[in-house]
Formats: C-alpha cells, sequence, structure tokens
C-alpha cells in the first residue's frame, strides 16, 4: 500500500504541474489578446479530457457594441482591403462632398462613444465602490465564523453547553434586569450552532453576488478598452479627413490610399492573431493529451488508500480502542467519537490528530487503551505485532485507581491469547495484591530498587 500511495502522489503533483503549465499558457494567451483589442472564447482554465473542448475555443474582437469572432473579422477586412484595391485613387476634388460627408459622420460617431464612454466610467466607479463593501462584509463574516467556531469548539471541548438567554449575562452568569428595554419584548437567543449556519449561507450569498459583480465588471473594462481603442482610430482618420478637405484639388485622396493601407495591415495584424492563437491552442493540445494519459494511470490505481483488509483492521482497531477508552474512564469527550487515522494510524477527533484538548490523566487512559488494541487486533487479524507489550508505570498522572485496575483486567487476557503483558511499577504493593488476586497473572517482586550500585 506504501508503493501504491507514492504513486498516486507523484501522480497527483503530475496533474497539478499539467495544470500550472496550462494556466501559465493561457493568461500569456490572454495577455496578448487583451493587447489587441480581443478576448478569448470557450476556453476552460484548467485542462479538459474531451478532446473536442480545444475545438471550440476561438477569439472575439470588440465590433463596436458587439463582439465578432476573429476569422468573421479577418473575412470582412480582406473582402474591405481587395474592394479598395480595386479601385483606382480618386483626386482630392472627386472626394471632396465623401470626405465632408464621412468627417461628419465620424464626428457623431465619436460624440456617441464618449457619451457612452462616460456613462460606463460612472457605472463603473459605483460598482467598485459596491464591490469594497461586499468584500468588507464578507470580511466581517468570517470573522463572525471564526469566532462563533471557536465558541462551539470550547463547548465540546468543555463538555459544557451554556444556554443563551437575553435577560442572562454569559460571562458572569448574573441576571440582567437593569436594562432600558422591556425584558419581554427581547426574543430567544439563536444557539451556536444556528449561528454558525446562517453566517455561511450569508457568507455563501455576499460570496455569490460578488462573483457575479466581478464577471460584469470584467465586461465593462473590456468595453471601455474597445471604446478607448475606437475613438483612438476615429481621432486619427478625423484628422486625415479635415486635412484633406484643405488639400490641393488635383492631389490624390490621402484618406482612400490610408483606408486602403490601414486595410490591409488590419489583414496582417489578424492573420498574426491568429496565428499567435493557433500556436498557444497547439501547446495547450499537447499538455491536454498528457492530462487525458494521466487520468487514465489515475484510474488504474485503486481508489481507496487503504485494501479491503486493511480497512476491516483499521474498523475492528477503533471499535477496540473506544471500547477501552470508554472502560478505562477516559472523559474528555465520548468515546464514540475517537478513531483512527488513515494516514498516521493514530488516533485522532474529527480528522484531527489529539493533542492538549485531553486531560493529562485521559492521555494517559487514551496510551493504554491504544497499546492494548493494538495488542487485541494482532490476535484477531494478521500484523506484524510481535504479541508483547511492556508498561512502564503506567498508572502516571494520578490516574484513578478504578482506571488502573480495569487496565490490569483487559491486560491479563493476553495470555488466554499466547500473549504477554509486563508491567513493572511501584504501586503499593498491598492495594496491588487485592487486584491481582482476582487475575490469572505471575508477579515478581523485587525488594528496594530494582538497578542497585554494584558492591
Amino acid at each position: 500500500m506504501a508503493l501504491t500511495e507514492m504513486l498516486r502522489e507523484r501522480l497527483a503533483e503530475r496533474i497539478v504541474s499539467n495544470a500550472k503549465q496550462w494556466s501559465a499558457i493561457r493568461e500569456e494567451l490572454e495577455r496578448f489578446v487583451s493587447r489587441a483589442g480581443g478576448r478569448i472564447a470557450a476556453l476552460s482554465e484548467s485542462p479538459l479530457a474531451d478532446p473536442d473542448a480545444l475545438a471550440r475555443a476561438h477569439i472575439q474582437l470588440a465590433d463596436g457594441t458587439e463582439w465578432t469572432g476573429l476569422s468573421a473579422m479577418v473575412s470582412r477586412y480582406r473582402g474591405t482591403a481587395a474592394t479598395l484595391a480595386s479601385v483606382p485613387v480618386p483626386d482630392v476634388d472627386d472626394q471632396s462632398d465623401e470626405v465632408a460627408e464621412k468627417l461628419k459622420q465620424l464626428t457623431q460617431r465619436v460624440d456617441t462613444l464618449n457619451v457612452r464612454r462616460v456613462k460606463l466610467h460612472n457605472l463603473q466607479q459605483l460598482k467598485l465602490a459596491d464591490m469594497r463593501s461586499l468584500e468588507r462584509r464578507i470580511d466581517t463574516l468570517n470573522d463572525d465564523l471564526s469566532k462563533n467556531l471557536d465558541v462551539q469548539k470550547l463547548q465540546r471541548y468543555s463538555g459544557v453547553t451554556a444556554t443563551l438567554t437575553p435577560d442572562r449575562c454569559p460571562t458572569c452568569e448574573q441576571t440582567l434586569v437593569d436594562t432600558l428595554l422591556s425584558q419581554d419584548a427581547l426574543s430567544a437567543v439563536m444557539p451556536v450552532s444556528d449561528n454558525i449556519e446562517y453566517i455561511r449561507s450569508q457568507k455563501r450569498m455576499f460570496e455569490d453576488i460578488l462573483a457575479r459583480e466581478e464577471a460584469e465588471e470584467t465586461e465593462r473594462s473590456d468595453q471601455l478598452s474597445a471604446i478607448s481603442r475606437e475613438l483612438f482610430d476615429h481621432y486619427a482618420q478625423i484628422r486625415l479627413l479635415r486635412s484633406e478637405l484643405v488639400a490641393p484639388g488635383s492631389n490624390p485622396s490621402a484618406a482612400v490610399i490610408e483606408e486602403r493601407i490601414r486595410a490591409e495591415a488590419k489583414v496582417r495584424d489578424l492573420e498574426g492573431l491568429q496565428a499567435v492563437f493557433d500556436d498557444a491552442i497547439e501547446r495547450l493540445r499537447s499538455l491536454q493529451d498528457a492530462y487525458r494519459k494521466l487520468l487514465e494511470e489515475r484510474e488504474q490505481i485503486p481508489g481507496d488508500k487503504l485494501s479491503t483488509s486493511d480497512q476491516d483492521k483499521l474498523k475492528l482497531l477503533t471499535e477496540l480502542l473506544q471500547s477501552q477508552a470508554s472502560e478505562f474512564g477516559f472523559s474528555t469527550f465520548s468515546p464514540s467519537e475517537l478513531s483512527i487515522s488513515e494516514d498516521s494510524y493514530r488516533p485522532e477527533k474529527e480528522g484531527f490528530e489529539i493533542g492538549f484538548e485531553t486531560s493529562a490523566s485521559d492521555a494517559i487512559r487514551l496510551k493504554w487503551a491504544y497499546q492494548l488494541s493494538l495488542l487485541e487486533l494482532a490476535n484477531a487479524k494478521h500484523t506484524n505485532h510481535p504479541g508483547l507489550l511492556v508498561f512502564d508505570e503506567p498508572r502516571q498522572q494520578s490516574s484513578s485507581k478504578v482506571s488502573f485496575e480495569n487496565l490490569l483486567k483487559r491486560a491479563s487476557g493476553a495470555g488466554r491469547r499466547n500473549q504477554q503483558v509486563i508491567f513493572s511499577t511501584s504501586e503499593d504493593l498491598e492495594a496491588l495484591k487485592q487486584i491481582t488476586a482476582k487475575l490469572v497473572c505471575s508477579e515478581v517482586i523485587f525488594p528496594g530498587y530494582i538497578l542497585q550500585k554494584l558492591q
């Protein structure tokens, strides 16, 4: 099982590394496309095993208030460039009316875009303030949730659940009578467990709202960037058209020449963008193939960390531990809450190893139960236990006499299983004999110290 677990961990590391490479390529592509005034659509943020997933990915470019696919934009500009190239360049006199009309249309378009940009900017400022307010609210809920979880943990470990009432101080337990409000108007205080569930539901709700606002903010930022780029192009065209209106009439139309050049340059830029996108998709496709093979390898590894036999052993060990902890007087919390970790094979509670939350005497009782449970497990299941257990001064931390007597009774059954348990103790001899007289055991009494200085 150790080899299987090692293979699983290495496979998980390779899957994580694959996902990191995918994210790095996607982020690099996203930045490049964003600088060109576009965005990536239908490309997942993490690798998928679906071979058709990458085929759906494409680039969208801002086209006024809409988003148009890159292939459609390339086709449009190619048609425009071909049309302009097939027509001879006219003189300025022949284009004067068209230039004036086009200048008027561009000016109106610029005014419309500026109005829209101001509205979007104002809305963006309001939404950013709302998002900051949501983040502060979520931080407050996280703080409240942490405090309530701490209270719940203290109540669980102390074994005492305080009842919260509106007319009693939760700290000093004194009755509250000197209040400005009528006590009859107060309702019952919500229990801590209900508080936790309520806070969690509120936290989920505000996180969903924030996620929706962040998505809308990304959309607004893309729109503002697209408007800014369109305004930049329009201002350049307006300057050119105004200069052409005052140019000599016999000159070739600079506006037509620049429009042709701009269309051809746009086609080259879009084709270059498509080439970069295709190259990134090929790199992602190789990562996708590797990811698919990793998933196939993972499917071949057993899903459970433990075999069926080991799971049976772990279940029996947990039952023995709970039974003996109860028998020895373990009381920090209910022994039924004890379990054995599948990773460390040590006692735990709710997935956490048991530490300082137990009393010193209960820590000793838990060690007794754990060690004896391992010994008894070796009798019921095949393990590598030697069948020998040695306790040196087991009654540490002033464990109760009843607990110690139950320990000796439980350990005395080892002889019937061809196992051996050895106790070394400095307990009062008379009290010890009262216990051992009821048991089948062997006694070796040493007068004075066992280890003495040689004469």
